[in-house]
């Protein structure tokens, strides 16, 4: 039972490795998308700011809006992509075929014991029919191999007892 204890807690400790990972993943990405979306806000901002102040004198007030937003909108997008990208490291692959491994040690002891339970069922089974069997006719279960001397000893006996 020992091994089967031991790979339940490799397999326990690989499945908190592997949500710790997943979890710094996610953290990760929710800061990239909040970056994001911070950076759109920004760019909304500018649609109003820059019409009026920045460009509107060369370009006029609806180029200029435009032109900031778009740049604003670039960088929110490129954040959004490299949010999107993150993947878990190779250490990921690690604890999957540690848990793996885990995984089929224990489907061999729960095998291995099943074959254990089944065979003892069937030592079980085999004593109840011979129980049975003895229990029905004593003398057929006893067999010629306690017979014949008990035979023997009777004709030895009545032989004996006629001289």
């Amino acid at each position: 039972m020992q091994p089967i204890v031991r790979n339940l807690r490799i397999l326990l400790r690989a499945e908190f490795l592997l949500a710790g990972v997943r979890a710094r993943i996610a953290g990760q990405k929710i800061g990239l998308f909040a970056f994001a979306i911070l950076i759109g806000v920004f760019a909304l901002g500018m649609l109003n700011l820059a019409g009026y102040f920045a460009l509107e004198p060369s370009q006029g007030r609806v180029h200029a809006a435009l032109i900031v937003a778009g740049v604003d909108l670039l960088i929110a997008g490129a954040a959004a992509g490299l949010a999107g990208r993150l993947r878990p490291g190779p250490e990921v692959e690690m604890v999957q075929e540690v848990r793996q491994m885990a995984l089929s040690e224990i489907e061999a002891e729960v095998e291995s014991f099943q074959e254990e339970l089944r065979s003892l069922r069937n030592e079980i089974k085999e004593a109840k029919e011979t129980l049975t069997s003895f229990a029905k006719n004593p003398l057929d279960a006893l067999g010629p191999s306690f017979l014949v001397p008990l035979l023997s000893t009777l004709t030895s006996l009545l032989r004996a007892g006629k001289k």
